[in-house]
Formats: structure tokens, C-alpha cells, sequence
């Protein structure tokens, strides 16, 4: 089992440095759960690029209520990514969920169709949504939350997979730290690199096992 305090043990061996307390290691951690769950643009050794996946273990649904006057609403507050499956309680339809905000504008400029919900986007903090219920629909949103942060010693890293955490989340840190100590150094910045490399590696793994639980789902092979 990984937990916070075998992460800053780990980390603290990598970067040997005991200027660098276990609440700043903490943060260095906690910063890199929030980044790669928001995603990561990864550059893989033949060059080519990919944006990361949303973390399966943060997948979660929430409810939001409608106005009877605005085209939109806030999004619940542990909304991270990805809004990839909506369905009205007042119908039971799915409603589409379109990629863009841009793209519903394009489609929808007047925003101001007044009918049951059918098509929602997401800008920012908000669910925008055509059209307006002249009574208030309660929408069910499936989407991947904000990881939650680790405080506690036993607390464990929120949504990456076991095999992965240690590598991708003491590397993050260990850059992130190695870093300001090289910062200023002659020559290249060598820790700091290899963290980094060690880190993107493990990104590199986390993408490939989301990738083959994405098959999984598509064909049906498992329920995740």
C-alpha cells in the first residue's frame, strides 16, 4: 500500500537533501496528483505527442439544477475534467454533450431556445445547456473529479493506479525539488533531468493502462 508517508520516505531518499521539509514534499506530491488528473501533455522517445488520460478512479457522477431563465448553471465544485455522459431527470433522456462551448454557440447562437434540456458543453465553471425548462430539470453529470488531496501520513494517492504511484509521484516531486537546487548551476541540470525522465516514463505506463482499459469498456470485455 502506498501511502503519503512512504512517498515523502521515497522521495526524501531520491533528492537527499533534508533542507526540505516533509510538508514542502507534501505540497511537491499533492501539486502533481492535480496536475496529471487535469492532464499532462506527454512526448514519447519517438517524438510523437499525447495529451494524458483522465484517471479512472476518478470517474464520479453529480447532480445540478437548471434555471428557468439562464442557458446555464455551476458545475458541481469537484468537477476536474471531461464531462462525458449527461441524462435529464425530468425525461430520462441522455443528453448530448458537445466537446466545446465554441461548438454549441456555432450550432446555437441565440442560446435562448426555450424547451427540454437536449444538449449541454462546459465553459469554465459552468454547464452551458440548450434548452431552457420552463421547469427546473435536475441533470445527472458524469465526469472525472478533483483528486483529493493527501494530509494525513496513511492517506493514499486519490485516483492513480497502485503500481504506478510511487514511480510517476516521488519523481514529480524529486524534479520539482532538484530543480531550484540546480537552478543556476553550470552545465545541464543532470538530477533534475533524470527525475523528470523517470517521471514522464511512468506517465508514459499510466497512458498505455488507460488506453487498454478504454479497449476494455469499448468491447465490452470488462465493466470498469
Amino acid at each position: 500500500m502506498t501511502t503519503l508517508s512512504s512517498l515523502i520516505t521515497t522521495t526524501q531518499m531520491i533528492i537527499q537533501d533534508d533542507s526540505f521539509s516533509s510538508s514542502v514534499i507534501t505540497n511537491y506530491l499533492n501539486e502533481g496528483m492535480k496536475r496529471i488528473a487535469g492532464g499532462i501533455m506527454i512526448v514519447y522517445p519517438d517524438g510523437t505527442q499525447a495529451f494524458s488520460y483522465p484517471l479512472p478512479g476518478l470517474a464520479t457522477s453529480d447532480t445540478v439544477d437548471t434555471s428557468t431563465t439562464l442557458a446555464y448553471v455551476s458545475l458541481p465544485d469537484d468537477y476536474g475534467r471531461d464531462l462525458f455522459f449527461a441524462v435529464s431527470g425530468n425525461n430520462g433522456n441522455r443528453i448530448a454533450v458537445l466537446t466545446s462551448f465554441g461548438d454549441m454557440l456555432a450550432r446555437y447562437p441565440s442560446m435562448d431556445d426555450d424547451s427540454e434540456v437536449y444538449v449541454c458543453a462546459v465553459r469554465g465553471s459552468n454547464l452551458f445547456y440548450q434548452g431552457i425548462p420552463s421547469t427546473s430539470d435536475e441533470l445527472t453529470l458524469h465526469y472525472y473529479r478533483k483528486p483529493t488531496d493527501m494530509v494525513l501520513t496513511t492517506s493514499e494517492p486519490d485516483g492513480l493506479p497502485d503500481h504506478l504511484q510511487s514511480q510517476i509521484l516521488t519523481n514529480y516531486a524529486a524534479w520539482q525539488i532538484f530543480d531550484l537546487i540546480e537552478d543556476g548551476m553550470d552545465g545541464k541540470k543532470v538530477n533534475t533531468n533524470n527525475a523528470k525522465s523517470r517521471f514522464y516514463e511512468g506517465m508514459i505506463e499510466l497512458n498505455a493502462f488507460c488506453d487498454n482499459l478504454n479497449e476494455a469498456v469499448e468491447f465490452g470485455i470488462n465493466d470498469y
